[in-house]
């Protein structure tokens, strides 16, 4: 498998994996190619809770303040499930409310998340799929799929970065 990631112009992420298998005498080979759009959505904040569910399972709380599209000011209530996978891997699944400052437009989204030690920092990267009614500012995240980073520190802060999946 070969795998190469491309940073366009525009700050958008291309990605182009080849994929070749031989069965017997048969060679099959795919192109996949797709591409992250630029970053759509930024945000600070903070783990407000944490609730043990048995072995290795844990219920986690978050808040968080931040920016979709450079100039919508947002705020995120959320809570995930996080399991250990030994070896310092979690798999996390979990869902969030966005809210406009304001209070007038809302989305909902649930993520899928790898979590894993990078330089000693916990990092997780996943997926989030988006839904809304809005009909206004954040009309844009209905049916949006977005992928993304979180960097936590050691007292629960975070910051994330997401990218619209083209």
């Amino acid at each position: 498998m070969y795998s190469n990631k491309l940073l366009t112009p525009t700050g958008a992420i291309s990605i182009t994996i080849l994929i070749v298998v031989a069965i017997g005498s048969i060679t099959v080979v795919d192109i996949y190619a797709q591409s992250l759009g630029k970053v759509f959505f930024e945000e600070k904040g903070k783990i407000t809770g944490q609730k043990p569910l048995g072995v290795n399972k844990m219920e986690v709380s978050y808040s968080s303040n931040g920016t979709m599209n450079d100039n919508i000011d947002v705020t995120t209530v959320g809570n995930f499930v996080s399991i250990s996978r030994g070896n310092n891997v979690t798999y996390n699944q979990g869902e969030a409310v966005i809210k406009t400052k304001d209070g007038t437009e809302s989305a909902n989204y649930t993520f899928l998340a790898i979590g894993r030690l990078e330089s000693g920092k916990p990092i997780f990267i996943g997926a989030s799929v988006y839904d809304t009614n809005s009909t206004g500012k954040l009309a844009f995240l209905d049916n949006q799929v977005g992928i993304f980073k979180v960097e936590l520190d050691k007292q629960g802060n975070f910051v994330n970065k997401e990218w619209e999946w083209k």
